[in-house]
């Protein structure tokens, strides 16, 4: 194949290029792929990182290990006035913000200061109900 000077094909090169890639398409036959060992999975040891990386699916049937999460807690009592404090002032806060954001022209100017001191409040209710204190160990997290 003879190239133009800028590094191009001309039309008779390209044409002849693409009817010998055509006839070639059909040529070899088409082979199912075939599962082969990889190198790096073969262990003979048996090791965890073999089990974990075959395609076994017996170790997922095992239905006595599945993770069954505690139930969730129940909300404090309605005596628990800093929880709630700490949610109607960060849920009321923000729907007030959002109402006002809404009725710009229509709503008075002391809504969105409420919604903003409602946020406020609540948000350091929230932070004021957190124990000074953890009762784990600072090892890490725990399981």
């Amino acid at each position: 194949m003879s190239r133009m000077g800028s590094g191009q094909m001309d039309e008779g090169e390209v044409d002849a290029t693409f009817a010998d890639i055509v006839s070639r398409l059909g040529d070899e036959p088409s082979v199912p792929a075939q599962r082969t060992e990889v190198p790096w999975r073969v262990d003979p040891t048996g090791s965890v990182a073999d089990a974990l990386m075959s395609h076994d699916d017996e170790l997922l049937d095992s239905a006595d290990e599945h993770f069954v999460p505690p139930p969730p807690r129940e909300l404090p009592p309605a005596t628990d006035k800093s929880f709630w404090v700490a949610l109607v002032g960060l849920v009321g806060g923000i729907a007030l913000l959002l109402l006002t954001l809404l009725l710009q022209d229509s709503a008075p100017s002391w809504a969105g200061w409420l919604g903003a001191l409602g946020v406020l409040v609540g948000f350091a209710a929230m932070v004021l109900r957190q124990p000074s204190r953890r009762d784990h160990p600072g090892n890490g997290a725990q399981v």
